[in-house]
């Protein structure tokens, strides 16, 4: 590594340090919910895209829940990396997620780290307040937080 911002072989200006860890690949999502069985996902759209560099991830991809029979709560997607949270269990990392034909009474739906390495689903109210998300349909995930 050269220790010359814009030298041929310059890494964008970072000086005296070693390599970031960099990975791509594809993670295969298992769902659970936070209360009953398992919801159902699609074969062909039960995978995210991820790419980490340092101790950053960054995932997306569309995923399609066919069922939620026996399910309740919050839907809860596998990620491919642990991420950081607090004393609590609680994540950092919070994102809007794109939905299509997710029959939901609220305003938006948001994805959010949770402990381990999974993320849930919950729809904003008009009022603001949260609620619970477990519903069929197409989730848009384009999320990225930090790992351990």
């Amino acid at each position: 590594m050269s220790g010359i911002i814009g030298q041929v072989g310059a890494r964008s200006g970072v000086i005296g340090t070693t390599e970031l860890a960099y990975e791509e690949g594809n993670h295969v999502v298992v769902v659970t919910s936070s209360g009953g069985s398992a919801p159902s996902i699609h074969a062909s759209a039960n995978t995210l895209k991820y790419v980490r560099i340092g101790n950053l991830c960054h995932v997306q991809g569309l995923l399609y829940i066919t069922s939620v029979s026996g399910a309740s709560g919050r839907i809860q997607f596998s990620l491919p990396f642990v991420g950081i949270t607090d004393t609590n269990g609680n994540g950092y990392a919070r994102s809007h997620i794109t939905t299509y034909n997710v029959d939901y009474g609220g305003d938006s739906c948001a994805g959010e780290l949770i402990g381990s390495a999974s993320m849930n689903t919950r729809s904003q109210v008009d009022a603001g307040a949260w609620t619970d998300l477990c519903v069929t349909g197409y989730y848009g995930i384009n999320f990225s937080y930090s790992i351990v």
